[in-house]
């Protein structure tokens, strides 16, 4: 994760965080489930985040239900 943080821009400040998995849908990795009910992690032209959209939020609480 360290290796994934850095400073993007050159401000001196850390603007990209480390991360290990993918956001997006279809990557393969394991977000089926919290995409399950329509959700994303992003709208279309991921410009803006809809983590808190209520279609999201069901597959999270579906996901751990489930587990």
């Amino acid at each position: 994760m360290q290796k994934l943080t850095f400073d993007r821009n050159g401000d001196g400040k850390i603007d990209v965080y480390g991360i290990g998995f993918g956001v997006m849908a279809g990557t393969g990795e394991a977000w089926g489930v919290m995409y399950s009910d329509g959700g994303s992690f992003f709208n279309n032209d991921v410009t803006v985040c809809t983590v808190t959209s209520a279609n999201f939020m069901s597959g999270v609480q579906n996901s751990l239900i489930r587990t």
